[in-house]
């Protein structure tokens, strides 16, 4: 047995607490730190932060603590703002010789072009470290579910991913944010999450337009919206009547073969829970091809119990997909080259418009 990978969690909201769970429960990772952006989370034990026993540590506000503790890796998860401020924090930390392993939108970093990429790429190579993002999607669904799928089907003319995800648990100036409790018109322009969210798709839809050889030419976006029939209570809000409580955003990459779809449904009230969706965090996947095929994957806490969350614990079953990812990927991102890794195409065959290539 090899020694404790020493870890850090860099923000605890709700991609954070799921990955700070995880790594304190396994017991080949060390938590050695802790990075937050409230006070009142440094009171206390770590452990007070996501419900566990005492973990004998304190979180910190003190970002140059962080980095004299030399951890191996730190997961990286603090609020997305949707503006790329995050990427000197990113380039600092990678300077000073720590790997990063994050949730944010880097999965494909080539999509905002090469002088960007380059300069990530650099302050990698001069720290001798290595960045990786993953998650639930970008990172699991489409670049390994979806695309290792393709294995068993040729002459793809369209590979659609769905997201369908019932939400009503943020504040509710998140939901607002999201376009929820709006009149039509208003929720109608494209929202800030749609905004941040584009950041995301445009990273598997990139990546499966390169892994097919048919890169992405072009990036089409369309939403759809509903509103309530009356007044509903949900988590944090009330939605009413005549206000938005379904929001569907959809993206095309259009190719040279391929067609790439992503569709994200949002929904507040089981008024507009598609009937065939079998519960509240569902993805599926269908590729029209010779011959076509179409996956569903269920998302829950418990499947044998029926348990959408955990008792006490609001996170939904995606962000602990994506929490599981980044600390899967801290042994290999320890042992990978310096410099920006990027997810690995299917481990067996997976379409490609020219097998030749």
């Amino acid at each position: 047995m090899g020694d404790r990978y020493r870890v850090v969690v860099w923000g605890t909201g709700g991609i954070g607490k799921p990955c700070l769970k995880e790594a304190m429960r396994l017991p080949e990772i060390e938590v050695v730190g802790v990075f937050v952006y409230s006070e009142a989370k440094t009171r206390g034990d770590i452990g007070d932060i996501v419900g566990l026993p005492p973990y004998g540590l304190k979180a910190t506000m003190d970002r140059e603590a962080i980095f004299a503790l030399r951890p191996d890796v730190i997961l990286y998860t603090p609020m997305d703002h949707g503006d790329f401020r995050q990427d000197d924090e990113i380039m600092d930390i990678l300077r000073r010789g720590i790997n990063v392993v994050t949730s944010m939108p880097y999965q494909n970093v080539s999509v905002r072009g090469a002088e960007i990429e380059a300069k990530i790429q650099q302050a990698a190579l001069d720290g001798g470290a290595t960045l990786f993002a993953t998650g639930v999607n970008p990172g699991f669904i489409v670049e390994r579910i979806a695309l290792a799928a393709t294995g068993g089907t040729n002459a793809i003319t369209e590979i659609c991913a769905e997201e369908f995800v019932r939400i009503g648990t943020e504040p509710q100036e998140t939901l607002n944010a999201f376009g929820f409790g709006l009149p039509a018109d208003v929720s109608g322009r494209k929202s800030a999450a749609a905004t941040i969210a584009e950041q995301y798709e445009r990273q598997f839809i990139y990546y499966l337009g390169e892994a097919f050889g048919t890169p992405v030419k072009e990036l089409r976006y369309s939403a759809d919206w509903k509103v309530a029939s009356e007044a509903t209570q949900a988590p944090t809000m009330v939605i009413e009547k005549d206000t938005v409580a379904y929001v569907s955003h959809r993206w095309e990459g259009i190719t040279d073969g391929p067609k790439i779809v992503f569709i994200v449904y949002w929904y507040m009230t089981d008024e507009f829970k598609p009937a065939d969706v079998p519960c509240e965090d569902y993805y599926r996947i269908t590729i029209e091809g010779r011959p076509s095929m179409r996956l569903g994957i269920e998302l829950r806490a418990s499947i044998a119990d029926d348990m959408r969350t955990y008792p006490g614990d609001p996170a939904i079953p995606a962000f602990y997909v994506t929490a599981v990812n980044l600390v899967q990927a801290i042994p290999k991102v320890i042992a990978a080259a310096p410099g920006i890794k990027r997810i690995e195409y299917a481990a067996n065959s997976y379409f490609k418009a020219d097998m030749r290539k």
